[in-house]
């Protein structure tokens, strides 16, 4: 899983800190899934490209939103992303330090906490970018066949 980080001195380990953090966020993601009876969800590429982009793009843009700049949706970034499903959800957050607090605060929230626990999802992807306000976060989930 990915990360956006910023100059290149450093960023292997940076990188691998970020992959770490976000390897963290599915298993915690799971384990709230696992509580209500839901199956775990996978790493998709796709998905993990998509969050990933979006991440690096609200932390360089300043803004928390769902839509991408000019307008893009969601749907359009999964499918410039090479993600042809359309069924989906997303979770964005930025500031959480880690993957448990990151969690936590979706948990927390009864919307975040739906696209979370919807049973149907099986397969996520993860981006965290670092940035002013950062880090900055992405959660996508989507299923192969709605």
């Amino acid at each position: 899983m990915g990360t956006n980080s910023g100059a290149a001195a450093g960023q292997a380990g940076s990188v691998a800190a970020s992959a770490a953090t976000a390897e963290r966020v599915l298993a915690l993601v799971n384990l709230e899934r696992l509580r209500v009876g839901c199956p775990a969800v996978h790493e998709h590429p796709a998905l993990e490209r998509a969050a990933e982009r979006h991440s690096a793009e609200m932390a360089t843009g300043g803004r928390l939103t769902h839509m991408g700049r000019g307008g893009v949706s969601v749907g359009e970034r999964l499918h410039d992303s090479g993600y042809e499903n359309e069924y989906y959800g997303e979770n964005v957050a930025r500031g959480s330090q880690n993957a448990p607090s990151v969690v936590r605060s979706w948990m927390n929230s009864p919307d975040h906490r739906e696209i979370i626990l919807t049973c149907t999802y099986r397969e996520a992807g993860v981006g965290i970018s670092h940035g002013p306000d950062g880090p900055w976060w992405t959660f996508i989930l989507g299923a192969a066949h709605a």
